[in-house]
């Protein structure tokens, strides 16, 4: 069967229809069933939604040229208890739905927008930052755990459960005591009184503070140029000097004096990427040891040189430790 129509689906729903009644009646369709189904094709087409236009004068909605005209675009059916809202010309209306159902509180007090006179303290800290830092977990000499989240450098006691912080004061009260970014790297000097952190930043700073109640005892700020952050840390046998790395394309090694409280040494390590640093436990000894990308260095801070290991050098050096007699332990990946 093939009813001829100006509309596609019009037509293929009728030849639908025509073969369902064929299936089902066995004969064609009357002309009165063809003009109902027409009828109900038609109400189908039907927008659900008309729209009409009405003009304003800028006086009528507050506007200050007056040659101009403002078209509002109101449904024709809005629904029950919707607000129109006013349009600029070539702009359709929005329908408020919270009209009836949203209701302003009664005598509302004042709006101030100045900032409260107080300040927060932290009082427990969840989680632990290690997607992408190495060799940040320690225990103090008290038998606390040391590490960092955020800007905060963490002290855990395990039995209590409490915390004790070095930093996470109210930003505005930070100054320069505290981490302003994200610290990437801790570490903990051989006694375990001290901890060194160090942050994130083109100008990043190296904090060392004590691990019994995280008050501060040296700030470090390296001069070198777009750091981009110190990258690892670590305290000498002795506990007076740190080494640290920054994230620069060059990977810079500096050395901090807390006695001196000052930078006495840096040099770049080269262009592969360090992850991290460890120095000799052997007594009255200053080596210490870079490792990374597919390298290792051996440093002699008292003689300022740097001795790279032609061995394994196509290997991935992840960690690097030393024992009590000055031998160098490290993780590689094969």
């Amino acid at each position: 069967f093939f009813f001829s129509s100006r509309r596609r689906h019009t037509r293929s729903s009728l030849v639908s229809w025509a073969r369902r009644c064929v299936q089902e009646t066995g004969g064609q369709p009357t002309n009165e069933e063809k003009k109902k189904a027409k009828e109900e094709d038609k109400l189908k087409d039907k927008p659900k939604e008309e729209t009409k236009a009405t003009n304003y004068t800028p006086a009528q909605i507050g506007q200050e040229n007056e040659n101009e005209l403002y078209t509002k675009q109101v449904p024709a059916y809005p629904g029950e208890g919707d607000q129109i809202l006013e349009a600029t010309q070539g702009e359709h209306a929005a329908v408020d739905k919270t009209v009836g159902v949203v209701i302003a509180p009664t005598n509302p007090p004042e709006i101030n927008s100045k900032a409260p006179n107080v300040n927060y303290l932290p009082h427990y800290v969840y989680g632990y930052r290690g997607f992408d830092c190495r060799q940040n977990l320690f225990f103090s000499d008290e038998g606390k755990v040391i590490y960092h989240m955020a800007a905060m450098g963490i002290i855990l006691d395990p039995v209590a459960n409490t915390q004790q912080f070095f930093g996470g004061k109210a930003f505005e009260v930070r100054g320069s005591n505290q981490h302003n970014t994200d610290i990437i790297c801790l570490s903990v000097s051989q006694d375990g009184k001290m901890a060194a952190t160090g942050d994130l930043g083109n100008s990043p700073n190296l904090f060392i503070w004590k691990t019994a109640d995280g008050s501060l005892i040296k700030t470090c700020k390296p001069n070198g140029k777009k750091m981009k952050g110190i990258k690892c840390c670590g305290f000498s046998n002795d506990g007076n000097l740190v080494a640290f790395v920054d994230k620069s394309d060059a990977f810079t090694v500096y050395v901090y004096s807390i006695s001196e409280q000052k930078v006495i040494w840096s040099e770049a390590s080269g262009n592969k990427e360090v992850y991290a640093i460890s120095w000799s436990k052997k007594k009255d000894e200053h080596i210490f040891a870079t490792c990374g990308d597919k390298h290792i260095i051996l440093w002699d801070f008292d003689k300022k040189a740097k001795t790279p290991s032609t061995e394994g050098a196509d290997n991935t050096y992840l960690c690097a430790t030393f024992d009590d007699k000055g031998i160098c332990l490290s993780l590689i990946h094969i």
